[in-house]
């Protein structure tokens, strides 16, 4: 089965300053950046990962985004992950700039004959690969869920929240799953554990920029599951 894929960037200083130029192919690191990794099988296996260093991240950004991308390109909300590194002094890109830069990249796939170094293209990724790129192969059909944990946590006045759980699988060869906080490592181990067929890895800071809250981890592991048994 063909695979088609690219990797498109925008620089969110030149965004900022009225100057935005759409690039292909891997970000310049020292530039707070957007990036949108658009990956084809076949027909109607798509996924766009996008990712972004900022802070300040609007709460409703990503589901606009997910509404305008699906709306213009017909693709799926699960087949949509957005994560945020908050680690640039910069701040969020606008609505249409991601949906823009979603739009681009896939508009500019192409054929593809190493998917995972297309994935380790994606800056985010990268600590998820060998220092050398090679990163085993991937490969299988693409299959992409997302799920809301309706959560609510004495710890945080017992206020009721949303908690988006994602995840993006290639066959077995590959499956990423995105959770909307900043995950404990010893949580993320875990999870790894009960999912060692699946050659997992664990984006946290995905979809929603939320706390970790303890008292939460049962109800979300009862969604994970359930997203992980979706995308088998």
């Amino acid at each position: 089965m063909s695979v088609r894929a690219v990797l498109v960037w925008i620089c969110l200083t030149a965004v900022q300053a009225g100057a935005a130029e759409y690039r292909a192919g891997v970000a310049v690191a020292d530039s707070p950046r957007a990036t949108a990794l658009a990956i084809e099988r076949g027909r109607g296996e798509r996924v766009v990962i996008m990712g972004m260093d900022a802070v300040g991240l609007p709460h409703s950004l990503p589901d606009v985004v997910a509404a305008r991308v699906m709306k213009r390109y017909g693709l799926e909300r699960g087949a949509l992950l957005l994560h945020f590194a908050g680690t640039a002094a910069s701040r969020a890109a606008d609505a249409d700039t991601l949906v823009d830069l979603a739009g681009r990249a896939l508009d500019a796939m192409e054929p593809a004959s190493v998917l995972s170094e297309v994935l380790c293209g994606q800056v985010f990724l990268k600590p998820f690969c060998p220092s050398d790129r090679k990163m085993a192969p991937v490969h299988g059909r693409i299959h992409s869920a997302l799920q809301i944990a309706e959560l609510s946590s004495f710890s945080l006045g017992a206020r009721r929240y949303q908690y988006p759980v994602q995840a993006i699988s290639f066959g077995r060869s590959l499956t990423i799953l995105a959770l909307g906080s900043d995950v404990p490592a010893g949580y993320a181990e875990k999870l790894k554990r009960e999912f060692a067929e699946t050659n997992l890895i664990v984006l946290g800071n995905s979809n929603a920029l939320m706390p970790w809250v303890d008292d939460t981890e049962d109800r979300i592991m009862s969604t994970i599951r359930a997203v992980m048994h979706r995308v088998r």
